[in-house]
């Protein structure tokens, strides 16, 4: 609940200011190291617990917050640039070709995280980073370098949705109406 709060105080503040600021494909690029680099805090806030239990939690959810808002960021950005980057005729298909890819991901990443984490902690004599620290660095890091390795793909265009010109042509000009309240 705490973190649905978190998202939708985002979306509402955080991201359109963020998004006027830095236009879609920047705020992509940085949300996604932000949550890179928020998943490979989130060990480093244990410390916390053995002094100030109330510490801990307070940095747990500080450090969920940023990871939260940077991942609802992302997730519209990215939605925008799936419906931008086809014809409008196959926006269904590829949108559903997209979701089954997130979830053929999401039904491997458990049992890699897993095991990656399982074998972490059963060998403590190999040291930080291989310590329960390892999936939170590894997942940070790659998701981090995933994100700008995309974003360097990206076509400044994908901003904008595809024959946006071409539509804009066929509509005109822009007509101002105004509306009068009242029976003038």
């Amino acid at each position: 609940m705490l973190f649905g709060i978190f998202t939708g105080t985002g979306m509402m503040f955080i991201y359109p200011r963020w998004e006027r600021a830095q236009g879609p494909l920047k705020l992509f690029q940085t949300a996604g190291v932000i949550s890179g680099l928020a998943c490979m805090a989130i060990p480093f806030t244990a410390p916390f617990s053995l002094e100030v239990p109330s510490l801990a939690l307070a940095s747990v959810v500080a450090v969920g917050a940023v990871r939260t808002i940077a991942n609802s960021a992302m997730f519209v950005v990215a939605s925008v640039f799936t419906n931008n980057s086809v014809d409008p005729s196959i926006r269904g298909t590829y949108n559903g070709l997209s979701f089954t890819c997130v979830a053929a991901v999401r039904t491997v990443s458990p049992a890699v995280c897993g095991r990656l984490f399982g074998w972490s902690i059963t060998e403590p004599t190999l040291g930080w980073p291989f310590d329960v620290h390892l999936i939170f660095i590894f997942l940070g890091a790659s998701w981090g370098l995933a994100t700008v390795a995309a974003i360097a793909r990206f076509d400044p265009s994908i901003e904008r949705p595809l024959n946006a010109d071409a539509e804009d042509q066929k509509r005109g000009p822009p007509v101002l109406v105004e509306v009068g309240l009242g029976g003038k």
